[in-house]
C-alpha cells in the first residue's frame, strides 16, 4: 500500500542555510505530499526551520507553537553590511519561490525573512 502523505512534526530552533535547502529539495522530490506541521505545544519553526512550512503542500502549527524569525545570521563569525544584504536577499527569494510555488502568503515568507521579529503564532 502507496502511502497518502508523509507527516513531517517540525520542532526547530533553525539551522545551516545548506541543511535547510538539502531538506526543501528532498520534500520537493518526494513522491507522496509532505504535510510539515509545527508540533507539540511549545515547539518552533524558527530561523531556517521557517522556511520548510509553506514548501509542504499542506502545512500549519499546533496549539502554543509559533513559525518565524527567518531572518539569516552567521555562524561563529559576524557578517558584514553586503554580506548580510546579500543573504537576506537570497533567503527572501527563497523563501518567496516557495510559498509562490504552493499558493501560499508570499508577502507573510518575505517579512518572515526580512523582519526578524515577524512571526506567526498559534493560537488555540
Amino acid at each position: 500500500m502507496k502511502a497518502q502523505a508523509l507527516v513531517v512534526e517540525l520542532d526547530t530552533p533553525g539551522g545551516l542555510d545548506t541543511s535547510m535547502r538539502s531538506i526543501v529539495k528532498e520534500i520537493s522530490g518526494s513522491a507522496v505530499p509532505v504535510i510539515v506541521f509545527v508540533s507539540p505545544t511549545g515547539a518552533r519553526a524558527a530561523s531556517a526551520g521557517a522556511l520548510h512550512n509553506p514548501r509542504g503542500p499542506r502545512g500549519g502549527y499546533g496549539a502554543g507553537t509559533n513559525i518565524g524569525a527567518a531572518h539569516p545570521v552567521a555562524v561563529g563569525e559576524k557578517m558584514d553590511k553586503v554580506m548580510a544584504e546579500k543573504a537576506t536577499n537570497d533567503a527572501a527569494a527563497y523563501i518567496k519561490s516557495i510559498a509562490e510555488q504552493h499558493g501560499r502568503n508570499v508577502k507573510w515568507a518575505e517579512d518572515a525573512v526580512r523582519r526578524v521579529s515577524q512571526q506567526r503564532r498559534a493560537k488555540h
